[in-house]
């Protein structure tokens, strides 16, 4: 945002400086030269050229208002890329055609609006499958010994299969456990299904007999939970997966069977997800391989 404010500071300026320059030129031309004709001219066609700069300046500025004000809101001192915002500016001035205007304005207007929400409400709009476990899995990459990930998972089919983004995310998740991240995992199962869902090695490898000893899981029987705290059960959602107290993705089921999820930093709703989590263990008790043996769990 600086070298762009200092871009138009620059342009702003430039008219005068051309101004001064002519005016300069035709002193000299009209006293020590003695070319009161030539003086003349060059004054004329001075101020014709400041004129027009200026014009041009003002257009310009004008066009460049929406991308002011895109960049008024992002953070160019932590990780943004500076060269995308300048693609950004590069590429909506070189769309002159003034059919593409509304168009091109619409654009910029849907950007603004997504990163205020960013900005304002600490929520982003929903990411698809590719974004989604484009955002996640390098940020179970990243955590680092001594991190927490709290996560709650309703068992939704997107879950636990054996696509090549869920294997990857297993992966990831058994290594960060392995480098000192604590992995915290509620299973919020149908009764009597934990036998079937430890048939999974996903699920399975959260057992409390697996290693890593530090990537746990816990097992909430969904219909005792319904019965014994309906409240906390209207308030489940389709699951999520909170790092840290700093940010989480929300699960959100869609109709096309792919993952979905939106990220949240806000205080208010991530704190809601951690009390949750915590509300959740109170009823759970920890995933182990003793559940598959069991024709029927019943937390009681």
């Amino acid at each position: 945002m600086a070298t762009l404010q200092k871009t138009t500071t620059f342009l702003a300026k430039l008219p005068w400086a051309e101004a001064l320059a002519t005016f300069l030129a035709g002193i000299i031309l009209y006293f020590p030269l003695d070319n009161q004709d030539l003086a003349k001219i060059t004054w004329a066609i001075g101020a014709i050229l400041a004129v027009s700069r200026l014009a041009y300046e003002r257009k310009l500025a004008k066009e460049l208002e929406p991308v002011l004000k895109l960049t008024e809101i992002t953070d160019l001192t932590q990780e943004c890329s500076v060269d995308e915002l300048r693609n950004l500016q590069r590429v909506y001035l070189t769309i002159t055609e003034p059919e593409f205007r509304p168009v091109k304005d619409l654009i910029v207007a849907d950007s603004l609006d997504a990163l205020m929400k960013l900005a304002n409400d600490k929520i982003s709009e929903p990411l698809a499958a590719g974004e989604f476990y484009g955002w996640l899995l390098p940020m179970i990459d990243k955590a680092s010994s001594g991190s927490k990930i709290r996560a709650l998972s309703v068992m939704m089919q997107t879950e636990w299969d054996d696509s090549p983004t869920e294997r990857r995310f297993l992966e990831s998740s058994i290594s960060a456990a392995r480098r000192g991240v604590l992995i915290d995992r509620v299973f919020v199962i149908d009764e009597g299904s934990a036998p079937d869902a430890l048939k999974n090695p996903a699920i399975r490898a959260h057992a409390q007999e697996e290693e890593p000893a530090n990537f746990r899981g816990h097992l909430v029987d969904r219909n005792y939970l319904q019965r014994q705290d309906a409240n906390l059960y209207t308030r489940l959602g389709d699951g999520f997966i909170a790092f840290d107290e700093r940010v989480a993705l929300v699960d959100i089921a869609s109709p096309d069977g792919l993952a979905r999820g939106k990220v949240v930093m806000g205080s208010a709703e991530l704190g809601r997800l951690l009390r949750l989590h915590e509300q959740l263990l109170l009823h759970s008790e920890a995933l182990s391989l003793k559940h598959g043996n069991a024709q029927k769990n019943a937390i009681t």
